[in-house]
């Protein structure tokens, strides 16, 4: 792989994590009542389907395209979509 193929392969797993980690962060405002994203009727999951969900499936679908032009794993393909539907539920 040279440099270029190496970057573009990288911006999707960069907002993978991303995504990932904003769900995690949501996920956490049940722990404490300090933290600022915590709101006591949960309307704060409601971003996590918004947002984060359609993220996921939109990495999911960046690997499926790549896989055409480079080898892209196939459980690299499945983990974005696995992810949204494990969150989401």
């Amino acid at each position: 792989m040279n440099i270029k193929t190496k970057i573009i392969y990288l911006v999707p797993c960069i907002f993978f994590i991303l995504a990932c980690f904003f769900s995690v962060t949501i996920y956490t405002s049940l722990m404490s009542k300090k933290l600022p994203w915590y709101e006591p009727c949960g309307m704060q999951f409601l971003a996590i389907l918004v947002i984060s969900c359609p993220a996921m499936v939109m990495t999911g679908i960046s690997y499926i395209v790549l896989g055409r032009f480079m080898r892209v794993g196939k459980p690299t393909k499945i983990l974005p979509f696995t992810t949204a539907v494990a969150i989401a539920s």
